[in-house]
């Protein structure tokens, strides 16, 4: 990739003594880290004037392979005034540092929600609906159930509520709000107020467990300690999936039903129904199966048409 080598520069920069050597010293005084994802990237600094030099550092590398820092995504603040890094703000509240999801993904969340709800799927039954709805809202969930996102959840779910209210005044202006509120929603279990159907109920985000992230052991090397880390994705799945999801997880060990290797928690991953739901199947475990997106696609391709 075009950023690769930008830890070494870093390195040779802030970690070095003027006579070429790593020096412990230079580090804890500088303390100049790079965090990267693909082309994101977040420097640390002790101070405004060694952020700044680090700025020119990068720049100058970047130069040099025809790039350019974006000047309107380029920013020079304080842990305690905040910064958004992957669609999550990281800032200092009274001294303790606290990682949330983003007011743009926020946003963007509803924008989608909203355009599913109010526009797309107007003339949708309630059970497809649902179906896209809970699509949206376990992977955006998933992404963020890591940080501290809880309230956040229970707005996206008071949100939700006003949107779906909103689609049914509207499939039924002449009718009333206890009519409306009968035919969309049902009690399930001890739940209220369930946009439901006999067959499919909307999710409530705010249900979502937060789980932290969990340190890779520094001692764990990906191509020599393979069982560690397959033990380490089965778990990560167990700790963040709840109901059928979860079961259906542990009865294929985490493992891709195709490949039946390990699948990551936060990869690119689908459900299978063994009988489709077009043709009575059903939402159980025994109905369903995770899979790598790219080798249902796979399997697709090869089954023999006709």
């Amino acid at each position: 990739m075009a950023l690769d080598g930008m830890e070494q520069v870093i390195e040779e920069n802030f970690h070095h003594s003027k006579y070429g050597n790593r020096n412990q010293h230079v580090i804890a005084k500088n303390r100049v880290n790079l965090v990267r994802f693909a082309d994101d990237f977040v420097v640390t600094a002790a101070s405004l004037e060694i952020a700044e030099k680090a700025k020119i550092v990068i720049t100058d590398f970047l130069k040099t392979r025809g790039l350019e820092l974006s000047e309107s995504k380029t920013l020079i603040t304080h842990v305690n005034d905040g910064f958004n890094f992957l669609g999550w703000t990281i800032r200092k509240f009274n001294g303790k540092l606290l990682i949330k999801p983003s007011k743009k993904s926020i946003r963007n969340l509803v924008e989608s929600l909203s355009e599913t709800i109010l526009q797309r799927g107007m003339a949708w039954r309630q059970e497809a609906l649902i179906q896209k709805l809970n699509q949206k809202l376990r992977g955006w969930a998933n992404y963020h159930q890591s940080v501290v996102a809880k309230e956040v959840f229970s707005h996206i779910d008071f949100v939700l509520f006003n949107l779906l209210y909103r689609w049914a005044k509207r499939r039924h202006p002449g009718k009333s709000r206890r009519f409306t509120a009968r035919k969309y929603w049902h009690r399930r279990g001890f739940r209220s107020w369930v946009f439901s159907t006999d067959t499919s109920a909307l999710i409530r985000v705010d249900k979502t467990p937060i789980v932290r992230h969990t340190k890779v052991r520094m001692d764990a090397n990906p191509y020599m300690n393979t069982e560690y880390f397959t033990e380490r994705k089965f778990k990560q799945g167990v700790k963040r999936l709840t109901g059928v999801f979860k079961s259906v997880w542990i009865n294929q060990k985490g493992c891709c039903l195709h490949c039946g290797m390990p699948m990551e928690i936060n990869g690119d991953r689908a459900i299978i129904f063994g009988t489709p739901l077009s043709k009575g199947g059903t939402r159980t475990v025994s109905n369903m199966a995770y899979v790598h997106s790219i080798c249902d696609d796979e399997h697709k391709s090869s089954r023999p048409k006709g």
